[in-house]
């Protein structure tokens, strides 16, 4: 799951030398240049001189046994969290779909879905669910479906197939699929048609796709590093129609892209788990920046991207992130109140975020929005 983590601002450092009588006129300056001589280091923890604000405003506790909570969507007026099914596994087995109000106060409807619903995804009309293969310890026979809810029924209304399911992502229309193919054979992306739900098979990548994510108007798709070169890529299709984009080559591995505002975030390893790693990407031109090394406020669980911060689950809370130099601009909220628990993923609108943790739902309102 990929899910879920659905961005980002990079930084970027220059000098601008003033000519003066005589010297040529400095070139212009581009954005970010494309191949850095060395990286760059994580900013300084200053606190800014507004920073956000955010309280908890209610909780949810789940009582579903099993593996518990999965994956968590907001959409329809309503908070989506996906349960996975009560072992021992069978082909009868069946998760669960909650749709919770948004004040977490009652539930609305309990829609049965596949027993490992580990992706959400929220389209115009309706609320996607991939049923993917969860650890690959169950034969595949028992996953791999999409399942579309219609969210004015609450059931059920359709069922696609993809091989080897790992990925969900909602884009103009249509809702995109990473299948996962055996033995290291790469993977494929199908786009799901929202008006007919019928699948075409757009691309075959040879490599494993790491994160799928909404790039304005194309779909990216991260391939995981090459263990020798360690090196990536970054595939990019139009969201409408699948027709393939220019590739971005990368030299560095990438294992999550983080979308906001006019900039991507490619993130992947940076040799300790107290920190990642950052390539800021110009969408518009593919102009890859300087590399961000050794970044630690984007160290996490789970994320989610709103107008001015990166909200990072982590284990000492939720942590507002400012945008876009990536400095943590307040302490980290408490979210768990209890030992052993976890955040596992993140959603949001313009009114608040929704935290899934492996005891219930957490709502929380930031002010000014988040």
């Amino acid at each position: 799951m990929i899910r879920p983590p659905t961005s980002l601002v990079g930084l970027v450092v220059g000098v601008v030398l003033l000519g003066g009588c005589g010297v040529p006129p400095p070139p212009p300056r581009t954005t970010a240049p494309a191949a850095p001589s060395a990286p760059m280091t994580s900013p300084s923890p200053v606190r800014p001189e507004h920073p956000a604000v955010a309280r908890i405003a209610g909780r949810f506790r789940l009582t579903q046994g099993g593996f518990g909570p999965l994956a968590i969507a907001v959409g329809f007026g309503s908070v989506w969290v996906a349960l996975a099914a009560d072992p021992p596994y069978s082909p009868a087995s069946r998760g669960t779909l909650l749709r919770l109000s948004r004040d977490l106060s009652r539930v609305e409807a309990r829609i049965q879905v596949g027993w490992v619903p580990a992706v959400l995804a929220v389209t115009s009309n309706a609320i996607w669910v991939a049923d993917t293969a969860g650890d690959g310890s169950q034969p595949r026979a028992l996953h791999d479906e999409v399942e579309r809810v219609d969210p004015a029924l609450d059931q059920v209304v359709a069922r696609v197939y993809i091989d080897g399911l790992a990925d969900l992502v909602p884009a103009d229309g249509a809702a995109w699929a990473v299948g996962e193919r055996p033995r290291g054979g790469g993977a494929s992306l199908s786009r799901i048609d929202e008006g007919t739900n019928s699948v075409r098979v757009v691309v075959a990548s040879p490599g494993a796709v790491s994160d799928l994510a909404r790039v304005g108007p194309e779909l990216w798709a991260a391939t995981a590093g090459d263990a020798a070169a360690v090196r990536g890529s970054i595939l990019r299709l139009d969201a409408s129609t699948g027709a393939a984009g220019v590739p971005i080559a990368l030299d560095h591995e990438v294992t999550r892209l983080l979308v906001a505002g006019d900039r991507v975030l490619a993130m992947g390893p940076s040799g300790t788990t107290a920190s990642a790693d950052v390539l800021p990407i110009d969408p518009a031109n593919g102009v890859v920046g300087r590399l961000l090394s050794g970044v630690e406020s984007l160290v996490g669980s789970a994320f989610h991207v709103g107008i001015e911060r990166i909200w990072v689950g982590s284990q000492q809370g939720l942590v507002p992130v400012r945008l876009p130099d990536l400095i943590p601009d307040a302490a980290p909220l408490t979210i768990i109140d209890q030992p052993g628990a976890g955040i596992l993923a993140i959603a949001g609108d313009s009114t608040g975020l929704w935290v899934l943790t492996s005891l219930g739902v957490v709502r929380v309102t930031v002010s000014g929005g988040p």
